[in-house]
């Protein structure tokens, strides 16, 4: 069974009521959650948190090693938007490169370094999007900067297994995630779900039993994955679908 008793479980980044849903998954696993969040943004109300100066590399890593001892953090990308490719702006890659990107390494690279000096073995999460393997349209900004999350993430699999941290990235399909909401009107979701083998959208809390297993022992051999969480949306959209637009 995914039991994580004893473990305490960071998250870091946005998803709003898909990451509270997440931590309350975890949660009733049996873990301790904490948030992490950039002193710049507002706390999030679901779970004892601490600001970080995530936007500092050095001082991130200082201070997140000097915070309480922790087997497990789970990244969420921040920058969940939706822009037509010739619309996308100077400012609109930033967010998304600057956000899910290279905020997400700062904090794993922390987050490593805090491990390997207290010689724990540790898990880092990266939730992402199958907007990082296959086509959407007006998501060139959000999928550009995940797929060179799904990149970095196998590579830093290999480079901290010796360290006995595992690295996987978890890839979500149509979720009930406030930034959806507006594609999710009756017609969407009809669209969504019938070319969904399951039928539905994805929740919270499937994401994180999804997260309660990679973080728990079962997975201890489990690294540089990619575990594809979408219904089958990807097996059946793949190919020349423009999402929710038809």
């Amino acid at each position: 069974m995914n039991d994580l008793a004893g473990k305490h479980v960071l998250i870091a980044g946005g998803l709003g009521r898909v990451t509270q849903g997440i931590a309350r998954t975890m949660a009733e696993a049996g873990a301790t959650i904490r948030a992490i969040y950039d002193r710049a943004d507002a706390a999030p109300d679901w779970a004892a948190a601490t600001p970080l100066p995530i936007d500092d590399q050095a001082a991130l890593r200082t201070e997140l090693r000097a915070l309480y001892p922790f087997d497990v953090i789970v990244i969420a990308p921040p920058a969940i938007f939706y822009k037509p490719f010739l619309d996308t702006t100077d400012a609109d890659w930033d967010r998304a490169i600057g956000g899910n990107f290279e905020r997400a390494v700062w904090v794993a690279q922390a987050a490593a370094l805090a491990l390997i000096e207290r010689q724990r073995p540790g898990s880092i999460i990266f939730l992402s999007s199958v907007a990082a393997q296959m086509p959407f349209a007006s998501m060139s900004a959000l999928g550009a900067s995940l797929g060179a999350l799904r990149a970095l993430a196998k590579m830093a699999a290999v480079d901290l297994a010796p360290h006995d941290i595992t690295v996987n990235v978890i890839e979500c399909g149509w979720t009930e995630h406030e930034a959806n909401q507006p594609y999710l009107s009756v017609a969407g979701r009809a669209h969504v779900e019938a070319g969904t083998p399951t039928g539905r959208i994805v929740t919270a809390q499937e994401i994180g039993h999804a997260c309660c297993y990679l973080a728990s022992d079962l997975a201890r051999s489990v690294t540089g994955t990619i575990l594809t969480l979408d219904g089958g949306y990807s097996l059946t959209r793949a190919v020349g679908a423009s999402a929710l637009q038809e």
